[in-house]
């Protein structure tokens, strides 16, 4: 089964916030609004650049915020897929959850 490709809008950039930050906090808003449903693929990170007419790296540095908010997760040689939890994973004060980390 193929995930369905998401559209992503062109982002009206305003001045004096960081690019990156208005990136996530836009894709955030769309995923939270469900306008990103779960399983989403994300366009490639050069497209995505293309798109936002932003650099390479400013598109990388907004998915490893997603990713770090639970909203995208990434799968190694497919993409970066929308993540959508109906839950959150509780963890002590300090310590975090990768769950690509075996219990030891």
């Amino acid at each position: 089964m193929q995930a369905q490709r998401a559209v992503i809008a062109a982002i009206e950039f305003q001045p004096g916030v960081p690019l990156v930050q208005q990136i996530v906090d836009q894709l955030s808003v769309a995923i939270s609004q469900g306008g990103l449903p779960h399983g989403t693929k994300l366009p490639p990170i050069r497209e995505l650049s293309e798109l936002l007419n932003v650099g390479k790296s400013t598109v990388v540095d907004a998915l490893d915020r997603l990713r770090a908010k639970g909203l995208v997760v990434s799968r190694q040689g497919s993409g970066h897929y929308v993540h959508r939890s109906n839950t959150t994973i509780a963890t002590a004060p300090g310590r975090t959850c990768n769950p690509k980390t075996p219990s030891a």
